[in-house]
């Protein structure tokens, strides 16, 4: 599936040329990147996942606790990497599947951050904040929507998520003469727009796509997560929604250090 056809059918925007422009501007960094980041050492690339799986799970060892109603020290922290192993695990076994990565599979991963149900805070409606239960695993049902400040931004409208994933997961599996850095770039943008989970959805895509990254031979940044929440939360993400791509881009690969070629 290609650029026109995705932004058809999703409604996302998407400058294409300019898309191309930014492959063609950031073609020599990709390339540095390709060389110096991507290594066949499996046991470098088990640990960069291990580590981005440990440090991002830490948001939700309270709610671990809290669900298996733990108190003490030594039983959370069993607890806890009892569901770090098993979520690598099953992360490295994407990793190592011949075939692409299914929606299902992404599905499962899902559930497995959530062990039981999860929850989830909103401020809907009236602003009050309330808790309430959501399915892990399932697509969400209703409007979801993140305060930016005084701004509201609206996800993708829940009745088309599951059309809308079935085709972003197609681009992403079709050749369309993109690199594959600028690649996964968009699909994480497409998927972060779509936010197709009540909860869960910056965590689940960023595995999905450091899986995504060891097949294809990169081993992962330090602190990659943090770097990736950082351009969630200095709104780069919402700027490329509104077609601006290049902050999105170039923040996206300088997560790669590299030494430049260049005197």
């Amino acid at each position: 599936m290609h650029l026109e056809q995705l932004q058809k059918i999703t409604g996302i925007n998407i400058d294409i040329e300019d898309i191309f422009r930014l492959q063609k501007k950031y073609w020599e960094l990709m390339e540095i990147i390709d060389t110096q980041r991507k290594s066949d050492n499996e046991q470098v690339k088990k640990r960069s996942l291990f580590i981005l799986i440990e440090n991002r799970m830490y948001k939700y060892a309270f709610r671990l606790a809290e669900e298996h109603k733990l108190k003490k020290e030594e039983d959370i922290k069993s607890m806890f990497y009892a569901v770090v192993q098993d979520i690598f695990e099953y992360s490295w076994g994407l990793v190592e599947q011949k075939w692409d990565i299914t929606q299902e599979e992404i599905n499962i991963l899902h559930v497995k951050l959530f062990p039981k149900w999860l929850w989830g805070t909103t401020i809907w409606p009236k602003w009050e904040k309330f808790k309430k239960l959501y399915p892990a695993g399932e697509y969400r049902k209703e409007r979801d929507f993140k305060k930016y400040w005084d701004e509201i931004y609206n996800y993708l409208d829940y009745n088309l998520i599951s059309e809308s994933i079935q085709n972003i997961n197609q681009f992403f599996n079709t050749e369309n003469n993109l690199h594959f850095l600028i690649k996964i770039t968009l699909y994480l943008e497409y998927s972060w727009f779509a936010h197709p989970y009540y909860n869960g959805n910056g965590t689940v895509y960023l595995f999905v796509i450091s899986i995504l990254l060891i097949k294809h031979g990169y081993i992962l940044p330090d602190n990659f997560g943090e770097g990736i929440q950082k351009l969630v939360n200095d709104g780069i993400f919402r700027e490329a929604d509104q077609w601006n791509h290049e902050p999105l881009i170039r923040g996206f690969l300088e997560l790669f250090p590299c030494e430049s070629t260049k005197n």
